[in-house]
């Protein structure tokens, strides 16, 4: 029985010990915490900087030197605060994909591309695919050279289209009336009014 007041006396000692280990991490956490997400990273219980966009990291900080950075190289980018060890390179616009330049970047801005025309992107937009040609009886509706395909509609009556393109709509028949002709063969979705030039020249 005399033994319990030290067993008491233990638990006490343990107990205070613990608060002063929930003290602590929420104490680190707290410091964590003020570091500035964006700018700044978490090393060694301080908050080190981050490099400036068009820059990268060449060796973290320590306790009494600061994040040393390099600029990035000529062909290479950084758009954001960072802690990286190498940029990125742009990405290189392959005219054997049917890419082109639009934007050449710059070591805080990536490059770029286009699909050249007649030509749209890729699913993944690694190359260019050839536009669709609409055939005899379509016409293009409107065409779109750097996400999607053509898109083609059938010719309406009054319209036709007796080619294969990527870029021409539907055109309108010809008014032979207009021209002082009698129509000699009706206009299809795929040809023309043929106008009998011959009739009204022999009237005359």
């Amino acid at each position: 029985m005399g033994t319990s007041p030290s067993y008491v006396g233990m638990g006490s000692v343990g107990l205070f010990l613990l608060n002063c280990v929930i003290l602590c991490a929420c104490s680190q956490l707290l410091q964590q915490l003020q570091c500035d997400p964006e700018k700044q990273y978490e090393s060694n219980g301080r908050c080190c900087s981050k490099c400036q966009p068009g820059f990268y990291m060449t060796s973290k900080c320590t306790a009494s030197k600061n994040t040393t950075c390099n600029p990035c190289g000529p062909n290479e980018y950084m758009s954001s605060w960072n802690d990286d060890y190498k940029c990125i390179s742009h990405h290189i616009c392959d005219s054997g994909k049917a890419l082109k330049v639009a934007f050449r970047g710059n070591s805080t801005s990536p490059r770029k591309c286009v699909c050249e025309k007649g030509y749209h992107f890729s699913q993944d937009y690694e190359f260019c695919n050839e536009n669709t040609k609409c055939p005899p009886g379509y016409g293009v509706v409107y065409t779109v050279q750097r996400n999607t395909d053509t898109i083609c509609e059938t010719c309406t009556v009054g319209y036709f289209s007796n080619s294969s393109s990527s870029d021409e709509p539907c055109k309108p028949w010809t008014n032979c009336s207009k021209l002082g002709h009698p129509e000699l063969n009706p206009g299809t979705d795929h040809s023309d009014v043929v106008c009998d030039h011959l009739l009204n020249n022999n009237c005359m």
